[in-house]
């Protein structure tokens, strides 16, 4: 599941769409490349989280693995361009 789309659907942070880096717990740990990065993921319910089928971007599951230097750039990119193509 690493590495895919999840738009927040409750909390302050609603709506707000992050990428997911790992799991524990039942929790999922999102970063967004700015305010949460990789190295301080914000841990969310699973419940609370959105997780669209379509949407994956494919080439940052194999940066978040590895724990790659610039993967928050990476993220950060990927979610800018999402938010300007897809909302």
């Amino acid at each position: 599941m690493n590495g895919r789309y999840a738009i927040s659907k409750a909390g302050r942070d609603a709506g707000k769409i992050y990428i997911i880096v790992g799991s524990e717990n039942g929790t999922l740990l999102l970063a967004d490349g700015v305010e949460r990065k990789l190295a301080n993921p914000k841990k969310k319910n699973s419940k609370h989280v959105e997780i669209p089928e379509q949407m994956e971007p494919k080439e940052l599951a194999g940066m978040i693995a590895a724990r790659q230097r610039g993967c928050d750039e990476a993220i950060r990119q990927i979610l800018h361009h999402m938010m300007k193509n897809f909302f």
